[in-house]
């Protein structure tokens, strides 16, 4: 959930684990219908992310736990190949964060500071400041 000074908005974790799933264009459809404004994306999943573009829906993506060691050890150049890949191929998605990691286990983070750095590097690098960096951790 996001909130700002004098507004509210609800968002919902649209998980892309399972099967028998809705086409992504039913998803956003369903978002829309029942009003949340805020969607999380656990991967960057071309499909949903295509979906959403143009919808007003904010979207906070992740960086998967299997992409933070490359993110930590290739440097801005590697995070630079993953804005580019996840973030500027969909211009028409609102981008809000990125979630570096998902449920960090403390015995990992010594790749999640380095990770985070570069990810928001090449953000700012892009011009895409704007975009905030975050992560969650058990």
């Amino acid at each position: 959930m996001e909130s700002e000074i004098g507004t509210t908005a609800v968002g919902v974790c649209w998980g892309m684990s399972g099967d028998n799933l809705p086409p992504t264009s039913k998803v956003t459809e369903m978002l829309r219908e029942n009003g949340f404004t805020v969607v999380r994306l656990y991967v960057p999943d071309s499909a949903a992310l295509a979906a959403l573009g143009c919808t007003g829906i904010r979207v906070v993506v992740g960086a998967p736990n299997y992409d933070r060691p490359a993110l930590a050890h290739g440097g801005t150049a590697a995070a630079a190949a993953w804005i580019r890949e996840n973030i500027q191929a969909y211009p028409t998605v609102l981008f809000r964060f990125v979630v570096v990691g998902n449920e960090v286990a403390s015995a990992d983070m010594q790749l999640l500071v380095p990770a985070m750095e570069n990810v928001h590097a090449a953000l700012a690098a892009a011009g895409l400041g704007h975009i905030k960096v975050t992560t969650t951790s058990l």
